[in-house]
């Protein structure tokens, strides 16, 4: 990068390579040369270059700040084990492109910190990722969630998608034994 700069006598051609660098405190008039009453006073380019870079830094890391889930994210590395070893989970097929699927992932990430307590894990597959897993599961549209009591008992969530509705649905059903008859189902029928 090559800047023309007006000194007190001539012409220089700076540059970020140049052995001879401006000094960071000093401001000199810049002009473009087919426009010599077009100039402005400016700093070195090294300053606001590291200005921007510091920015940008800050920004980047604002951004990248690992926030804590309440949902766990599984693969299909991980899936059939967490299930297993679960008696009733509720799984979140989606995708993060899919409009109704980011409608859906704050209240799932709230119903899943209040059903911590009570030990139900709420998960989530990314059906982007695990596409041919999502497949040979059957998952049709998005955001799909069904709830699983083992890999044996396999059924679709038939409630609301609100953070109530969701806490009411995977509580009656981790007081029932699944047939779907509880205080949930009268309540919303």
């Amino acid at each position: 990068m090559v800047a023309l700069v007006r000194g007190q006598n001539s012409d220089l051609v700076r540059s970020f390579n140049s052995h001879l660098p401006l000094p960071a405190s000093s401001s000199r008039k810049t002009c473009i040369s087919s426009f010599p009453n077009n100039c402005v006073i400016m700093r070195p380019y090294t300053t606001y270059l590291l200005g921007l870079l510091g920015a940008a830094t800050v920004a980047f890391a604002r951004t990248t700040e690992l926030v804590e889930s309440n949902t766990i994210s599984l693969t299909k590395d991980t899936f059939y084990d967490f299930i297993e070893a679960h008696d009733l989970v509720l799984v979140n097929f989606y995708s993060p492109s899919c409009k109704h699927c980011q409608k859906l992932a704050p209240k799932y990430e709230e119903a899943a910190r209040e059903l911590k307590e009570n030990n139900v894990p709420l998960v989530k597959v990314n059906c982007m990722e695990d596409l041919q897993f999502c497949r040979d599961m059957d998952i049709d549209y998005l955001p799909k969630m069904e709830v699983f009591r083992g890999l044996e008992s396999r059924e679709p969530y038939r409630g609301d998608r609100t953070t109530e509705s969701i806490v009411a649905y995977m509580i009656d059903e981790f007081m029932t034994d699944g047939s779907g008859e509880g205080l949930y189902y009268q309540a919303s029928a």
